[in-house]
């Protein structure tokens, strides 16, 4: 079992987690590769399964899937590819024979994680005799959600993109479906009804968090490897199991989400604020810091008053932000606050 992330800076060419023939009695579970200079996992033949697993801010390839040794033909749940910074190679890319089955993934690029920048890079892309069978996957913040180089395997139905989300792209209109892939483009004349996908989108915070139920399939009935959930995305809101452990996109542990205060301890108001955003409180708490929807933090306050304080949010963009309280260095709660 692997646990923890791996913070690497590789030399051309190397990866940072690489399975070469694994088979499934391996359990590789809640690993994330952060920043590494090349690929972040590389997966040549066996079967083995992957959980839980992210790939942030990888220079190229967040998931490669390819044929050194033998294809993979193994199976992942719950992966997240993000990035805020410009995209070197897809999010995922299957090759060389590999015919894994996936579902449950968040793919955002920087178009969603860097405010003001313009989608970029590729989301899913299977090339060079590769396949995919990819479920309740929501791809968004790229130029090309999907992007094939094999017809023969969507003909032969060895490949395909079902029962998921492609929103705020840029190619074909902002589907993110290349022309390559308008088999699974909802709006293109080619488009096979029963991949199910959906154009609709939805609000994902904290680079990877929250789901739909858009178009989305019970995922135990695929493979008995699958945990049986029935949305799109990888990470629930109600269950974030990246919280604690993981590095968010600036380096900081997420903690995002972590509340040990109850709500009758405080109140924060007005809510949503336009201007002054007022946090009175019983309990004791050492600092206060806020965050945008990406995850970065946009204010902090070290010395906090116990009884009383304010946060002037009336030169912050309109929209989603998540207010931390600590207490003891530790975070006590963690609320949502609109800005309008």
């Amino acid at each position: 079992m692997c646990a923890g992330y791996y913070d690497a800076v590789a030399d051309e060419g190397e990866n940072a987690l690489r399975l070469d023939g694994v088979g499934n009695l391996t359990t590789v579970e809640y690993v994330q590769v952060y920043k590494n200079a090349n690929r972040g996992f590389r997966i040549n033949g066996g079967d083995v399964g992957l959980k839980w697993v992210l790939s942030t801010n990888s220079q190229d390839v967040g998931f490669r899937l390819d044929d050194d040794i033998d294809d993979w033909q193994g199976t992942g749940q719950f992966w997240i590819i993000n990035k805020d910074i410009t995209a070197d190679g897809a999010a995922i890319e299957s090759r060389d024979g590999s015919n894994p089955i996936l579902s449950n993934l968040t793919v955002t690029g920087i178009g969603l994680n860097s405010m003001g920048e313009a989608p970029d890079g590729v989301g899913i892309r299977i090339r060079n005799d590769g396949n995919g069978r990819i479920y309740n996957t929501v791809v968004t913040g790229v130029d090309k959600a999907v992007h094939t180089e094999n017809a023969g395997s969507i003909a032969s139905d060895d490949s395909f993109h079902r029962n998921s989300a492609s929103f705020d792209n840029t190619a074909n209109s902002g589907t993110g479906f290349n022309s390559s892939a308008r088999e699974f483009n909802p709006t293109s004349g080619d488009y096979v009804a029963n991949n199910n996908n959906s154009l609709t989108p939805f609000t994902i915070v904290h680079s990877y968090v929250d789901t739909s139920t858009t178009n989305s399939i019970a995922a135990g009935p695929l493979d008995a490897y699958f945990t049986d959930v029935n949305f799109v995305g990888a990470v629930d809101a109600a269950n974030d199991w990246t919280d604690g452990w993981t590095v968010n996109l600036d380096g900081t542990l997420n903690t995002l989400f972590s509340n040990s205060f109850d709500i009758s301890d405080f109140k924060v108001y007005p809510n949503p604020v336009v201007d002054i955003l007022k946090i009175d409180s019983n309990a004791q708490i050492s600092n206060v810091a806020l965050y945008d929807a990406t995850g970065k933090r946009v204010f902090e306050n070290s010395s906090f008053d116990s009884g009383k304080n304010e946060i002037n949010m009336s030169k912050f963009q309109k929209g989603l932000y998540f207010l931390q309280l600590f207490s003891n260095g530790s975070i006590a709660k963690t609320l949502k606050v609109i800005k309008r």
